[in-house]
């Protein structure tokens, strides 16, 4: 019984370490399940685009090469709730260029009344509405002035993402930033068969994911001040050491 308990216990504690937490993000609508919906959504396309299973107006989008699983980066939603709290954006999306070279994708809509349940229907409508996109274009896999939310969502190089929800009255509003972007008629990937081997991601200490055909970027931790001191003072005393002899 205790041995049960215990394994319970265990499996909690790494459900949780797995949830997506912003500490540093204050007063938010944002919760880890939201997030977690919108990395996952983003994360499950991309990896269908990298495989070729994605469709446009006319079949099949081709593949794609070097492309990079998402992360969920806590600055970019902080970045993206103050711009949210600065007023709506409809019509004024020119003004995003002062964002560079972060890009965004940004929805405003209506409700009678907002729950939980309402704001995870409403996140994945407007992800569907943004990746559909590709679905109603001919197939191309550069920006065009009709794909610009699926070409942020799909650029191959991007490894970031933070979104914000708000609340205000009767208008909600989802606003997502992204690491980069392709600019108008830049690719949107490169063109090629998903990852199957680390040597097939391009980026520095990357590595090749094959349950998702994704690349993913390891976090390169700096040496702390106390790490690079103490590996001074070493070299000072070995050198010492080797005037004395």
């Amino acid at each position: 019984m205790w041995g049960f308990a215990v394994i319970a216990f265990a499996l909690v504690v790494s459900s949780l370490s797995k949830e997506i937490q912003c500490p540093t993000v204050k007063d938010s609508l944002m919760t880890p399940e939201l997030r977690q919906q919108i990395l996952g959504f983003h994360n499950k396309k991309r990896a269908r685009l990298a495989s070729g299973l994605e469709n446009n107006k006319n079949g099949k989008i081709t593949g794609a090469k070097n492309m990079y699983k998402l992360k969920w980066n806590c600055i970019l939603e902080k970045k993206a709730q103050n711009w949210l709290r600065m007023g709506s954006w409809k019509g004024k999306e020119y003004k995003f260029e002062a964002l560079n070279p972060w890009v965004v994708n940004y929805d405003t809509r209506y409700f009678c009344r907002t729950t939980p349940v309402t704001f995870k229907n409403y996140i994945e409508g407007v992800l569907t509405g943004w990746w559909g996109q590709a679905q109603k274009n001919v197939a191309t896999n550069r920006r065009t002035a009709n794909n610009r939310e699926f070409a942020n969502m799909a650029f191959g190089y991007s490894t970031k993402v933070g979104c914000s929800i708000t609340h205000n009255g009767p208008e909600a509003s989802l606003f997502c930033l992204y690491e980069n972007g392709p600019m108008l008629g830049m690719k949107i990937y490169e063109i090629g068969e998903k990852c199957k081997k680390n040597e097939d991601c391009s980026k520095p200490h990357s590595t090749c994911s094959v349950t998702d055909s994704l690349c993913t970027v390891s976090e390169v931790k700096c040496l702390s001040d106390n790490i690079v001191k103490a590996g001074n003072e070493i070299s000072q005393s070995k050198s010492s050491k080797l005037h004395e002899q």
